[in-house]
């Protein structure tokens, strides 16, 4: 399997790649549990807008229920990590979520992505964070139809995992032929239906590569 094309951040004295799934401060591995490295992931990727606690679960507990106190257990252990003691990297928006505000420098990876959508032929190579499928312009997957919503639904990669959700379309969205009430995981083959658009979840083999950039319109 190729290497996921992700976030590779360096801010302050840190480092994040998600290809290889490593947090550094300097040359020193800085240990992370599972979930709070793919928590460190997403807010990265999606600085500095910040994340409600809704996406946060969505994307990190995919039809689980889990409690409140997950969440704030994991930003703990984020900024026990990053020493961020005064909040400077993660902030706090008071009962809505968080943000990850601290100045960082993206470094380009050259590897291939680890997932891509396939729409009429098409593959879609999908970034780390949230890309979004929908009509309006700045979405990642634009589909040109009135019976698909300018935001319809969102595939959001964290590491090594994937899960569609609906983002309160219309008409819906439906994943093997069964329309999306929360948040699923998703896996190699699987079919999304978005009005008359059939699109297929995939690996990406080195067979299979992107043939479209991500914002294609369709």
């Amino acid at each position: 399997m190729l290497r996921l094309a992700g976030v590779r951040v360096t801010f302050g004295k840190f480092l994040i790649d998600s290809a290889e799934r490593q947090l550094l401060r300097g040359d020193s591995s800085v240990h992370l549990t599972g979930k709070a490295f793919q928590l460190l992931v997403f807010l990265v990727a999606e600085r500095p807008k910040v994340l409600t606690k809704k996406e946060i679960y969505d994307t990190l507990w995919p039809s689980v229920y889990v409690q409140e106190a997950n969440i704030k257990n994991l930003v703990a252990e984020l900024r026990a990590a990053l020493a961020d003691d005064d909040e400077e990297m993660i902030r706090t928006e008071r009962g809505v979520g968080y943000a990850f505000i601290a100045e960082g420098q993206d470094e380009e990876l050259l590897t291939a992505p680890r997932f891509v959508l396939v729409v009429n032929g098409v593959a879609f190579a999908l970034r780390e964070g949230r890309n979004v499928i929908g009509r309006e312009a700045s979405a990642q997957i634009r589909l040109e139809s009135s019976a698909v919503s300018r935001s319809h639904a969102a595939v959001t990669v964290t590491g090594e995992d994937a899960n569609l959700q609906d983002l309160g379309s219309r008409n819906g969205t439906f994943l093997n032929g069964e329309k999306l009430e929360a948040a699923r995981s998703l896996r190699a083959g699987d079919e999304i239906r978005i009005a008359q658009f059939a699109i297929r979840f995939q690996t990406a083999p080195g067979s299979l590569r992107p043939t479209a950039p991500l914002g294609h319109r369709l």
